[in-house]
C-alpha cells in the first residue's frame, strides 16, 4: 500500500489488490470504505508508487504495476487512468520514481519484471519507454532508488533478482544519466531476498542493505560501489528488511532484519548488532488473553500469548514491554486465563488446559498444581468473580465430557459440576458477577451424532433455568463471543460465526436472532471488548519485542464509530483478515491488520493485539 497526502485535502491511502483493482481511501473516515475504485488492470496488482509531478502538489498521480504485464498511471483527483505503459513481456514486479519534487528534474519511472529487464518511462515523453536495461539472468524482483546529497545531485537505481534458478546473486547499480549499468555489487552467495535504502543524512555517501538466502545482511556504499558491512547472526535465510531512520531525533539509522524461524535483529549501519528483538515464538500463535480485569483497577494491562511452539509470553500492553517467558511443557493448550490467587490486583498465575486437566503456572514458569476431575478433553476456560465473599475468582472449564466445572481460584477446589446434553466446545462470560449480580455464561455445544448442528446454552450459576439459542440452519459453528452495549452489567448480545461465512447476532434474553450476515469467507475467530473497558487515551501501536522495544506497526487501524467499543466485535477469516461487527448498528466492515492473523484480543481504549501464523504478536490502536 502507498499513502498520499496534501495540505488542502484529507490524507489518502492507496491500495492494490489481487482482484486487479486500485482503491483510494480517506484515512479520516475508514467507515465510509474506499473513496474511489480504479479499474483497468486485468490481473493482480503487484506494486504501487506515488508520482508527485507538480511543484505545488496539486497534481498527484499513482502508478500501479500488475501481473497483466502493464503499468497504469492514475490521477488521484478524478480517478482517471492517464496512461497505460506496455512493453514488458511478463509480470511487473516493482516500480520506483526517479526525479520529481526533491530533485526538480523530470519525472521518470523504472519498473522491474519477471522478463528479466528494467524499463525506464518518461513523463516528458508521454510515459513512453526511453530505455530497456538488460543484464539480469532471471526475474527482476527488487528495485530501489538511491540519492546522494540533500538536493539529490546524483541518483542511482539498484536492482536485484530473487530467483534461485540462476546464480544471479549480485546487485546491479544503474546510472540515471546514461541509463547503463555502472557497477555490480558482488558478495552474496545465494539469491537476494530483500532490498532497502538507508536514508540517513549523517552518512557521507548513500547506502543500501540487502538480505539473502545465505543468512547474511550486507550494507553497500553505492557511491564507492563497495560492501562496507556484512551483518551475520541469522541462522536461516533473511526474509525481510526495514530501515528505521533516526533523522527526526538525531540518531543513526537502524537496520531491522528478520529471518525464517529466527530472531529479529536490529543493527546500526556500521554493522553492529544492537539488539535481538523478537519473541521466542517460532510458530503460529495459539492463544492471546488479557491479564486481570482489563485495567479496571488501574493496574497495567497485561497480555499472555501462547504459541504452537509451546512457549508462553507475558507482555505489558501499556509500554509493549516484555515481562516474562514461560516455557510451558504442554502442547495441548486450548485455553487459558490469568488469575490472582491472593485476591484482586496483578495476576499471579495462569490457568491453562492440558488434555483433560487444568494446569496452574506461576509467573516464574513453574507448574504449581493440577486440577483434575474432567474425564475428557477440556476445550475452554473462563474467569468469573468469586462470589459469596470470596477474595479470589472462579474458573469455569468446558469439556468434551458434557460438563462445565466451577473451580475456586484460591484453593483449586471444584465447587460445582454443571451437566449439558452434549460436548461443550466454548465458554463466553455474559456477566462475571463483579458487581454482585449473578454469574451468567454461554456454552457453545456440539451435538453428538448430529453433524453440523449448533446450539448455545445460557446458564446462570446457582439456577436451573437455561436460555437455548438453537440455530435452525443446522450449519457448523466455529466460535462465539459476548458483546455488551454498556447499558447494564450483562452483555445483551451473542455473536456466533460459522464455517460457511454466516455471522449471527443474538439477543439471548429473548432467544431471538437479530440479524444474519452472509459473507463468502470462512470465519475462524471472533473477540469483543466486553467487559466494557475504561475510558482513556489509546496506547502507541507497536510490535512486541522480547526486550520491550516497540517499533511502528503498519497494522494501525481506524474506524468511524462514534460510540465506544462495547457494542462491537472483531472477526477473523480463514485468510487472516479482520472485520469489525457493530451489533448496535448491525453493520460489518473490513479493517486493516497484520497479515496471516489467527487470533485477536481486545484491549482497553480501543486497542487490539493480534497473533499471527508466523508467531508474531502485534499491538494496534483503533482511532475513534
Amino acid at each position: 500500500m502507498v499513502g498520499a497526502s496534501r495540505s488542502d485535502t484529507p490524507a489518502r491511502l492507496v491500495s492494490g489488490s489481487r482482484d486487479g483493482t486500485v482503491r483510494v481511501w480517506d484515512t479520516t473516515r475508514w467507515s465510509a470504505g474506499s473513496v474511489t475504485v480504479l479499474n483497468g488492470h486485468t490481473e493482480m496488482v503487484t506494486c504501487l508508487t506515488l508520482v508527485n509531478n507538480s511543484q505545488s502538489g496539486s497534481q498527484v498521480h499513482v502508478a500501479s504495476g500488475s501481473c497483466d504485464k502493464t503499468l497504469r498511471v492514475w490521477d488521484l483527483n478524478d480517478g482517471k487512468c492517464v496512461a497505460v505503459l506496455e512493453g514488458h513481456a511478463d509480470k511487473v514486479t516493482s516500480v520506483v520514481v526517479v526525479g520529481g519534487d526533491r530533485s526538480r528534474t523530470p519525472v521518470q519511472m523504472v519498473s522491474g519484471s519477471v522478463d528479466g529487464t528494467l524499463r525506464v518511462w518518461s513523463e516528458a515523453e508521454s510515459w513512453s519507454c526511453i530505455a530497456v536495461l538488460e543484464g539480469h539472468l532471471q526475474s527482476v524482483d527488487y528495485v530501489a532508488v538511491v540519492r546522494s546529497g540533500a538536493c539529490s545531485e546524483q541518483t542511482w537505481v539498484v536492482s536485484a533478482s530473487g530467483s534461485h534458478e540462476t546464480k544471479d546473486n549480485a546487485l546491479r547499480v544503474w546510472g540515471t544519466k546514461e541509463w547503463a549499468c555502472v557497477a555490480l555489487l558482488v558478495g552474496h552467495t545465494e539469491p537476494i531476498t530483500c532490498l532497502s535504502v538507508v536514508d540517513d543524512d549523517a552518512l557521507a555517501s548513500p547506502r543500501v542493505v540487502s538480505g539473502s538466502r545465505d543468512h547474511t545482511v550486507r550494507v553497500w556504499d553505492v557511491a564507492t560501489k563497495s560492501c562496507v558491512s556484512v551483518l551475520e547472526g541469522h541462522v536461516n535465510w533473511v526474509e525481510s528488511l526495514a530501515v528505521a531512520s533516526g533523522r527526526c531525533c538525531g540518531k543513526p539509522a537502524l537496520v531491522i532484519s528478520s529471518a525464517l524461524n529466527d530472531k529479529v535483529r536490529v543493527w546500526n549501519v556500521a554493522g553492529r548488532s544492537t539488539r535481538v528483538a523478537s519473541s521466542p515464538h517460532k510458530k503460529g500463535i495459539r492463544s492471546l488473553r488479557t491479564m486481570g480485569h482489563g485495567g479496571h483497577d488501574g493496574a497495567a494491562v497485561q497480555l499472555v500469548s501462547v504459541s504452537i511452539d509451546v512457549v508462553g509470553q507475558v507482555w505489558d500492553t501499556d509500554t509493549w514491554s516484555h515481562l516474562a517467558v514461560m516455557p510451558w511443557c504442554t502442547c495441548t493448550c486450548l485455553g487459558m486465563v490469568a488469575v490472582n490467587r491472593n485476591g484482586c490486583g496483578v495476576p499471579t498465575h495462569v490457568v491453562m488446559t492440558s488434555s483433560n486437566k487444568l494446569e496452574v503456572w506461576d509467573m516464574a514458569g513453574t507448574c504449581a498444581e493440577e486440577w483434575t476431575g474432567h474425564t475428557s478433553t477440556i476445550f475452554d476456560v473462563a474467569l468469573v468473580s468469586g462470589g459469596h465473599g470470596r477474595a479470589a475468582g472462579r474458573v469455569l472449564s468446558a469439556s468434551a465430557d458434557k460438563t462445565v466445572r466451577v473451580w475456586d481460584v484460591g484453593s483449586g477446589t471444584c465447587l460445582d459440576v454443571i451437566h449439558f446434553p452434549d460436548s461443550v466446545k466454548q465458554l463466553v462470560v455474559l456477566d462475571s458477577g463483579e458487581n454482585g449480580s449473578p454469574v451468567r455464561f454461554a456454552a457453545g455445544l456440539g451435538r453428538a451424532g448430529l453433524s453440523g448442528a449448533f446450539v448455545v446454552h445460557v446458564k446462570c450459576l446457582g439456577q436451573a433455568s437455561t436460555h437455548i439459542l438453537d440455530d435452525v440452519q443446522q450449519t457448523s459453528f466455529h466460535h462465539i463471543t459476548a458483546v455488551g452495549d454498556g447499558s447494564s452489567g450483562c452483555a445483551p448480545y451473542i455473536v456466533s460465526i460459522f464455517y460457511d461465512g454466516t455471522v449471527q447476532v443474538w439477543d439471548w434474553k429473548r432467544t431471538s436472532c437479530l440479524h444474519v450476515f452472509k459473507e463468502p469467507v470462512s470465519w475462524s475467530r471472533c473477540a469483543s471488548w466486553w467487559p466494557h473497558p475504561p475510558a482513556g487515551a489509546g496506547r502507541p501501536s507497536g510490535v512486541l519485542g522480547s526486550d520491550g522495544a516497540a517499533a511502528v506497526n503498519d497494522a494501525a487501524m481506524a474506524c468511524g464509530s462514534a460510540a465506544a467499543f462495547e457494542d462491537a466485535a472483531v472477526l477473523i477469516d480463514g485468510k487472516g483478515s479482520c472485520a469489525l461487527l457493530d451489533c448496535r448498528q448491525l453493520t460489518l466492515r473490513w479493517l486493516p491488520g497484520p497479515p496471516d492473523t489467527t487470533l485477536v484480543s481486545c484491549l482497553p481504549g480501543g486497542r487490539l493485539a493480534w497473533g499471527t501464523q508466523t508467531g508474531g504478536v502485534y499491538g494496534g490502536q483503533i482511532a475513534l
